[in-house]
């Protein structure tokens, strides 16, 4: 690997790659996290991207065949492309076409893992007409790439030392090759303003545009510059020019960061988008958009009176009969917190009873916040407590963790609110401003989210990555406030994003050991972990139930779109401000749902009280007990949308209990597993190991063989810290037959 050009090893954007079978005669390199060696890496991803020596650690794994990078924008002005040539070496001699097209790009060369091809480096773009792939030449092929690819790096140097600009001699190679048509132009052609339409159709795709997600750095950004130039070629059959315009125009200035245009390597890329959009398969004909005129128009009808009486009748009619719900297994929550009240119930029920994995507690935690998302905003205690939430469901892979994600998803989209949910692939504190700035009141549905719980304990996190959680503390506390944004030197380019009222809410999955070991002392005494709401599987294998029909009933479709269409009365003289600065329709409590909701505040600090004198960091899970169930009554309180709301008895029960048995069940699963380094967790972890060898006891090699990552010295200082705390007793034990006697450790 010394010959690797250091130009590249500079680069973050470096990937692992193993083998794996396609077919069983065929096998293909798949690119992997070297940050998460378990997770695949994304080239429209740079959060999955590492630097090379995070790479090159990870390399030394024997189930990691070598180490790759990813090509594209540097975001210097410099562009990163490469070229492969396939097959162009027999038994070490070149192809003489290969060496004329090797010779031709001064710049460096490197024998590919195969050794018999050869991959070339250089900055630079192909020409915006030039394909990707030849196979008119006298070997197997010609690829030539500079964005959405990733190339295996062996270090194998065939010709040059450093990484060179070979854009000019790039674009004779095409030509010559048949990628490129005709030349390329020195300069760019500048993208014009919107030209007069006469048909009015590029109009109707400006309103169609203004809905669909801007492109943001960090969150799939590529992918939603695709959909939109698909939208706009195709969808709307405006050709290649106009599309262009129209995009440069009205969606590039939302994006963020915008791209920059008059550089000639940015604006190719934002053309090409275009390019591609007309080259690819659809399965819509070209200009169906054409006909769809109704942009803004409301999803789902809304027949408020009718939800109203059908809301009247389900409180006076007996439960109709349905299916059986299974019981809960042993220590997982009481079956009457499984079963909340108003729209929230409703949610929770229709995902539990189309799930094939009965997962009542993950359906719970994920209707919470989806709820809470699309009444955010419009309702709030008289403490003005919002209805924002932040979720974590807990459970083994292969549990059904994903059920209640998607029918979520099925939910939102048959009810026309898309616009709470955001994408998946929220990978940046600036993707979350930006999803939060277009649409204040929002669901952010997030896999494996231990990876943003431990970034701060993590020398390996990215920057990005450590940013996210401070950030969503700072939303979380500026709920009924105005969230004021970082400030810039240059506020031009990059002005400050105020929200007010954000109402982010979150629902994320892991497994308990990801989220166990991201823990430590200033993580629960900081405040996060105790604004989350996390929810334990109590069977990591449900029974399977055959549930074919996942389609939400019409009558739960008509519920969540009146409540996202639902604006409580605007006070005298606001006018337009009514959507910018809502003001939320407070909701009072009963005297009876006062009296619960208040005798649990007192047993909460109670609780605080007795954990603060033993110096217990779990203390800090109590802090916002009272809060929390407030705001869960609040939330289970919202049936149908309409004045005279209250919060009465049963929405206080059912919130007193839901989060007494979180925070308890919370502070007995990181019951000794709360730690602050790395040393620590090989501790708690050891320890766990003599505890699960029983009476018998266990042997220092045997732990060492358990624990391959802690070197025996290091071990030796953990059973003699055990030892001498009374945690661990130790006993010389002889061998009946041959041998030496050996020290057994067993948990006292």
């Amino acid at each position: 690997m010394n010959h690797i050009p250091q130009q590249l090893k500079d680069l973050p954007r470096w990937v692992i790659w193993k083998i794996e079978h396609v077919r069983s005669d065929r096998t293909t390199k798949v690119p992997y996290q070297a940050k998460y060696p378990q997770q695949k890496a994304s080239v429209s991803n740079p959060a999955t991207w590492a630097t090379y020596d995070m790479a090159m650690d990870a390399a030394a794994d024997p189930d990691v065949a070598g180490i790759g990078i990813v090509l594209g924008c540097l975001g210097d002005g410099r562009n990163l492309c490469g070229v492969d040539l396939d097959g162009c070496m027999f038994d070490g001699a070149m192809n003489p076409e290969a060496e004329s097209i090797v010779n031709a790009l001064p710049t460096y060369w490197e024998i590919s893992p195969s050794r018999t091809g050869l991959k070339s480096f250089g900055f630079g773009k192909k020409p915006d007409n030039a394909g990707a792939v030849c196979t008119d030449a006298s070997f197997e092929r010609i690829e030539v790439y500079d964005s959405g690819r990733w190339f295996a790096v062996t270090g194998h140097k065939y010709q040059g030392d450093t990484v060179e600009p070979i854009e000019t001699p790039l674009a004779g190679v095409c030509l010559e090759w048949g990628l490129s048509r005709e030349k390329p132009q020195d300069a760019p052609q500048p993208i014009l303003g919107r030209s007069v339409d006469t048909s009015g159709a590029e109009d109707r795709a400006a309103a169609y545009l203004a809905t669909m997600d801007p492109a943001i750095e960090g969150a799939s950004g590529h992918s939603s510059l695709f959909k939109a130039a698909c939208a706009m070629a195709w969808g709307f059959d405006l050709g290649r020019e106009a599309s262009i315009r129209l995009l440069a125009a009205e969606y590039n200035p939302r994006c963020s960061p915008p791209w920059d245009l008059g550089n000639i390597s940015e604006r190719r890329e934002f053309e090409r988008k275009v390019d591609q959009a007309l080259q690819a398969k659809h399965e819509q004909p070209r200009g169906h958009l054409l006909n769809d005129v109704e942009f803004a128009a409301p999803a789902v009808p809304i027949n408020t009176a009718a939800l109203l009486a059908n809301a009247a009748a389900r409180k006076a009619a007996p439960a109709p009969a349905v299916e059986p719900m299974p019981e809960p297994s042993k220590g997982g929550m009481a079956k009457r917190l499984l079963q909340p009240p108003g729209l929230l119930g409703r949610i929770t029920g229709w995902i539990n009873a189309t799930a094939n994995n009965y997962q009542p507690e993950f359906a719970l935690g994920n209707a919470i916040a989806f709820t809470g998302a699309i009444v955010g905003r419009k309702i709030a205690t008289e403490n003005d407590g919002r209805t924002n939430f932040y979720c974590v469901g807990l459970g083994a892979s292969g549990s059904g963790k994903d059920h209640s994600r998607k029918q979520i998803a099925r939910l939102a989209e048959a009810s026309g609110v898309l616009h709470h949910l955001a994408g998946e692939d929220v990978t940046s504190d600036t993707a979350v401003l930006r999803v939060a700035s277009e649409n204040p009141s929002v669901l952010l549905q997030l896999d494996e989210i231990g990876h943003f719980l431990s970034a701060n304990k993590s020398r390996n996190a990215s920057t990005h990555e450590m940013k996210i959680v401070p950030l969503l503390t700072k939303l979380f506390t500026s709920a009924n406030v105005s969230y004021r944004g970082k400030e810039y030197a240059d506020a031009t380019d990059k002005p400050r994003v105020d929200i007010d009222q954000p109402n982010v809410c979150l629902y994320g999955t892991a497994t308990p050991k990801q989220v166990w070991d991201s823990l430590s002392t200033s993580q629960i005494e900081d405040g996060f972990i105790g604004r989350l709401l996390i929810f334990t599987t109590g069977n990591n294998d449900p029974d399977w139930r055959n549930h074919d029909d996942k389609t939400p009933p019409r009558s739960l479709i008509e519920a969540v779109a009146a409540w996202s269409q639902f604006t409580p009365q605007a006070p005298e003289g606001a006018g337009n401000l009514v959507q910018a600065k809502p003001k939320a329709m407070r909701v009072p409590a009963t005297a009876e749902a006062t009296e619960i909701l208040e005798r649990f505040r007192d047993d909460a600090r109670a609780a605080k009280r007795k954990l603060l004198d033993k110096h217990d960091p779990t203390y800090a899970l109590w802090v916002r007990a009272a809060e929390q169930a407030w705001k869960l009554a609040l939330l289970a309180s919202a049936d149908v949308p309409q004045g005279g709301m209250t919060i009465g008895r049963e929405a206080a029960e059912w919130a007193v209990g839901v989060t007494d048995y979180l925070i308890r069940d919370l502070i007995a699963h990181t019951a000794g597993k709360v730690v602050d380094s790395a040393h620590q967790r090989d501790l708690v972890d050891v320890l766990a190991s003599i505890r699960a060898s029983g009476i018998k006891g266990t042997t220092k090699s045997d732990l060492l063989r358990s624990h391959r990552k802690i070197k025996a010295r290091d071990m030796e200082d953990i059973l003699k810290r055990l030892t001498d705390e009374g945690v661990v007793a130790v006993q010389l034990i002889g061998h009946d037959g041959a041998g030496r006697p050996a020290n057994h450790y067993t948990a006292v």
